[in-house]
């Protein structure tokens, strides 16, 4: 076990050394694959032999080459370590997901391209939506859409001339006098221009077609009434 250790010791100090040469690696290499191989040779009886390797392949990523050509070359099949789990951000909504993974490859994919086993690593609620023809994007669009009932509720309930002091409203009010090019719908006059509702019906979420953009004359002959904000 003492010998099995230096020379796993000595593959990863070579692989560390800044100078280090190929060769000495690949010799290091061999030469713990020899004293692994001693080493399951002669405790091939034990319950806890696969634990042992297993601990040996986990322990660093050069050791998992000379693990599994000893344990091929011992019991004349292939090695598969006990799985470790690891820390991965679901694919869909970027929740920590734990993941086990049987092979250094199955990490690389995990955390470059978040599958296992040619699978999508999904959280359990992202497995669930998308079973039930859900995706995250239709989730997260429902959600802002229950948000923004929420804010034009709220927008409803302001008393008229809060509402037009709004983020809102300010928003709205721009976007028209942009489309309608800055000017009046009915003479074309660019001075002192307001924003119109022809329609209250949909405040807070207001329509191009619910609004009209007048200049202050046209507005008092259209509405009879102006505010004092300048819009209505």
């Amino acid at each position: 076990m003492s010998k099995m250790a230096a020379a796993c010791k000595r593959v990863l100090r070579l692989c560390g050394a800044e100078n280090s040469i190929k060769a000495s690696i690949s010799k290091a290499r061999k030469d713990a694959e020899l004293e692994i191989t001693r080493f399951l040779i002669g405790n091939a009886g034990t319950t806890n032999i696969l634990d042992v390797a297993s601990k040996i392949y986990w322990s660093h990523r050069t050791l998992s080459s000379p693990v599994y050509s000893a344990w091929r070359r011992v019991f004349g099949k292939n090695f598969i370590a006990y799985p470790i789990s690891i820390d991965v951000e679901c694919r869909d909504c970027g929740r920590s997901v734990m993941v086990k993974a049987k092979k250094y490859i199955e990490i690389d994919r995990l955390l470059n391209n978040r599958i296992c086993n040619r699978k999508l690593v999904l959280c359990s609620d992202c497995v669930a939506r998308r079973r039930s023809g859900d995706s995250a994007s239709k989730c997260v669009a429902k959600e802002l859409a229950e948000q923004r009932q929420k804010e034009i509720a709220v927008l409803r309930l302001l008393p008229y001339s809060e509402y037009l002091k709004t983020d809102h409203w300010q928003y709205t009010r721009k976007r028209a006098l942009i489309i309608a090019g800055y000017v009046c719908h009915l003479c074309n006059s660019k001075d002192r221009l307001q924003v119109h509702h022809k329609t209250y019906e949909r405040r807070g979420c207001e329509l191009q077609e619910d609004l009209v953009v007048l200049c202050e004359r046209c507005h008092r002959k259209f509405h009879g009434i102006l505010t004092t904000e300048g819009d209505e």
